[in-house]
């Protein structure tokens, strides 16, 4: 009952206002609209605009940074260091390959340890032209001894080799002829030291040394 008293008092009261005074009042219900608006929508815009020019400034920084790092990539790549380094890894690459086909060549050559006193006597067999003084074995020890190499063709790593040295006496035409039998051999033997002394002309001491390969070290 209350409020429609107000209500209708209101309404009295607004009807005694001439023309200037509903102007004005119409004024300041615009300016609490607008007021009201202000404070809530724009307020809403303003924060909506402060997120998006965060996100874009941290778009910005994302930004610089990936373009910071693709110069330092840039120049990573077009240095005279990466390049030569580069470079080395093909060349080792192609060394490896390399490595490998010639670990594959020489397979069919390997010798089982258990077959060195074949090799042996073998060797003793075709001593006909000369004078045999001493032969000597040596244990099997790594084909390559470069750590570098054996580090970087690791295939290569189980291959040994087996030394024999022989001494003997003959003339110049004799050990021709005796080291021609050993290389016919079938045990693909390997020259690794041949030393000529000439003792009492024609007759010389000869020591020759060779080895033969192996995927056992013995």
């Amino acid at each position: 009952m209350k409020l429609n008293l107000d209500k209708a008092a209101v309404q009295q009261w607004l009807e005694k206002r001439n023309s200037r005074e509903a102007v004005l009042l119409f004024l300041a219900g615009l300016s609490v609209v607008y007021l009201f608006w202000n404070v809530i929508f724009e307020l809403s815009l303003r924060r909506q605009n402060e997120a998006l020019e965060t996100q874009s400034q941290d778009l910005g920084k994302l930004l610089e940074t990936q373009k910071q790092n693709l110069n330092s990539i840039e120049g990573i790549i077009t240095s005279s260091a990466f390049a030569r380094n580069l470079q080395k890894q093909k060349q080792l690459s192609s060394q490896s390959h390399r490595a490998g086909a010639v670990l594959q060549s020489i397979e069919e050559t390997f010798v089982p340890v258990d077959l060195l006193s074949q090799v042996t006597n073998d060797v003793i067999a075709q001593q006909a032209e000369v004078a045999l003084v001493s032969l000597k074995t040596f244990s099997g020890e790594p084909w390559l001894q470069t750590p570098g190499v054996k580090q970087n063709f690791s295939s290569l790593r189980d291959v040994y080799k087996h030394k024999i040295e022989l001494e003997f006496r003959g003339t110049y035409f004799n050990t021709i002829a005796f080291l021609g039998h050993l290389e016919k051999l079938p045990w693909h033997l390997y020259w690794d030291h041949l030393d000529y002394q000439v003792l009492n002309y024609p007759e010389a001491k000869v020591v020759a040394r060779f080895y033969i390969l192996s995927n056992q070290k013995g």
